[in-house]
């Protein structure tokens, strides 16, 4: 049989067609059955993982919430006196977050990077409607942490769209008035201590 397809090449080529198609539609057979599983795997474990490391760097918050006040702690090089520009800004993104009911989102993410934060945040919204210039003390009258340096520091820091914090947070770290990367202070030190005791 092989001798006479050797010797009658179109029915060998012909032979060979009809395999290629039939491999053809066996590929096509075991793609489409393996479809909804790759499907599944892809919307339940591949999509919600990458969503999540995506939002663990990426974080918008306060330059969405509070966008005059974040764009000038931005240009603000960490040294010296806190941005002139910021407290100026500070009011009307205050009383506008609040309207728009995204005040507690940015208090919240300040709260990460500093304990008592959202306290002074949701203060200072109340007051914002009455404050007039100059802002900078008149801040102070309501905390005196709106006037120190490592408090517009730790919002530069939150500020930032692509953040390492929250990594930094679950290894019990931070970064200093230097910008730093720092172990917290001992009494803050608590998701090492937890994680070690886990594996204990």
């Amino acid at each position: 049989m092989s001798l006479a397809m050797a010797e009658n090449p179109a029915s060998l080529a012909a032979m060979q067609a009809a395999m290629q198609k039939g491999l053809r539609a066996e590929r096509r057979a075991a793609f489409w059955l393996t479809m909804p599983l790759a499907i599944f795997l892809l919307v339940f474990f591949v999509w919600p993982i990458a969503d999540m490391l995506w939002r663990s760097v990426y974080n918008p918050t306060l330059a969405n919430v509070l966008p005059r006040t974040t764009q000038a702690v931005l240009s603000w090089n960490g040294k010296g006196k806190p941005p002139t520009g910021a407290y100026s800004a500070l009011p009307q993104d205050l009383l506008n977050a609040r309207d728009a009911g995204t005040l507690g989102r940015a208090a919240t993410r300040l709260n990460v990077e500093m304990s008592g934060f959202r306290t002074m945040v949701i203060r200072a919204a109340d007051k914002a409607g009455e404050l007039t210039a100059p802002y900078a003390p008149a801040f102070g009258a309501i905390d005196p942490r709106w006037g120190a340096r490592e408090t517009w520091i730790v919002y530069k820091n939150a500020a930032e769209v692509y953040t390492l914090g929250f990594y930094l947070a679950a290894l019990d770290m931070t970064r200093n008035v230097d910008r730093q990367i720092v172990m917290k202070p001992p009494e803050d030190q608590i998701y090492v201590t937890l994680f070690l005791r886990t594996l204990a």
